[in-house]
């Protein structure tokens, strides 16, 4: 029965792992996990033939609960963070200088330009540099009422 739990876990652990391989682009580890959980599900399905009882389906799904809970914790710890990039429109062009000060004042890397604004009105809009998930927070919590925003892109 223990065997039965942990195949399954280790099952669904694989497809997890396998569908974060995909969305990264490493698609022959992907397609490798892909056949080695399939062997795994193909031995679960000989072990339950062999059991069948009712415990072992419960078992099987408890299994494979924690198959696709555990590792998405474990890949958020494992991965190193990012620089992401806050671009940020004002809704004026002194708030716009204004911001761009204050996030410099706080240690935030900024970049500067030209840009129209909803209104039309030429402001300096602000790219904002986010080292990890704290600074993130913080540009987040930084940006005021009425700016617009949005996060361009990630830099490995």
């Amino acid at each position: 029965m223990i065997e039965v739990f942990l195949l399954k876990l280790l099952d669904v652990m694989l497809n997890t792992v396998r569908s974060a391989f995909f969305v990264r682009n490493k698609h022959f580890l992907a397609s490798l996990l892909t056949a080695i959980s399939t062997f795994t599900y193909f031995l679960i399905i000989v072990k339950l033939l062999q059991i069948s009882s009712f415990f072992s389906i419960a078992l099987v799904s408890l299994a494979a609960f924690l198959g696709s809970y555990i590792p998405p914790i474990i890949i958020r710890r494992l991965e190193k963070d990012k620089v992401w990039v806050f671009d940020i429109t004002p809704n004026s062009n002194e708030n716009g200088k204004e911001f761009a000060n204050q996030m410099r004042n706080k240690g935030f890397s900024v970049v500067t330009y030209k840009s129209y604004n909803k209104g039309n009105e030429c402001v300096v809009c602000s790219k904002v540099f986010s080292k990890n998930k704290t600074h993130s927070r913080l540009i987040k919590k930084n940006i005021p009422r009425g700016f617009k925003w949005h996060i361009v892109s990630a830099i490995d």
